[in-house]
């Protein structure tokens, strides 16, 4: 192989690698979430693990899924640069730990956590299999059918109608937005 060829060669390799380079350390620096605003108050959270939805209130912010702790973390840090209102009210729309995980970030910031009956059932059930109870943050109100909350401007009203997913699934409409949560 002629010397000038192997360099050409070099040179287009080491130019590839510097380029790959400086596109690793971009995404090293970008944030691991993607945050979608769906109306000017609601928004949608993604990063590992279910969707997470959120309303951003002038009477507090309002959180529905959590994920896991990492990425509670993530969104608790995000949403209080938007709203300086605190946290109101935490939902969950069913039990698996990609929803629910996250739950214990925001024990003592929430005054309520709020879940279909069989979601908490399940989530207590799956915790004390897992010897996990004191890493978790259960519901401490529940419903059954239906259930109706008002935060701001926004009614939330929370649906069950019947196992689906899992025995304990909610549907959770914020009904001036016209925006439905299935988790």
């Amino acid at each position: 192989m002629k010397r000038s060829s192997f360099l050409k060669i070099g040179g287009l390799t080491f130019g590839a690698l510097a380029a790959g380079h400086q596109q690793l350390l971009a995404s090293l620096t970008q944030d691991p979430f993607t945050i979608k605003m769906l109306t000017p108050e609601i928004g949608v959270f993604t990063e590992k693990g279910g969707t997470i939805l959120f309303y951003l209130s002038t009477e507090g912010m309002v959180v529905v899924d959590t994920e896991f702790p990492e990425q509670a973390k993530h969104l608790i840090a995000e949403l209080n640069k938007k709203n300086d209102k605190g946290f109101k009210l935490l939902i969950n729309t069913h039990h698996h730990g990609d929803h629910t995980g996250g739950n214990i970030e925001f024990k003592g910031m929430v005054p309520q956590l709020l879940a279909h009956v069989n979601s908490l059932k399940n989530q207590r059930n799956v915790a004390e299999a897992q010897k996990s109870s004191d890493k978790q943050y259960f519901p401490d109100k529940t419903f059954t059918d239906s259930h109706v909350e008002k935060v701001g401007s926004e009614t939330i009203r929370f649906h069950y109608f019947g196992p689906a997913h899992t025995d304990g699934d909610a549907l959770i409409h914020f009904e001036k937005a016209n925006i439905v949560h299935m988790g």
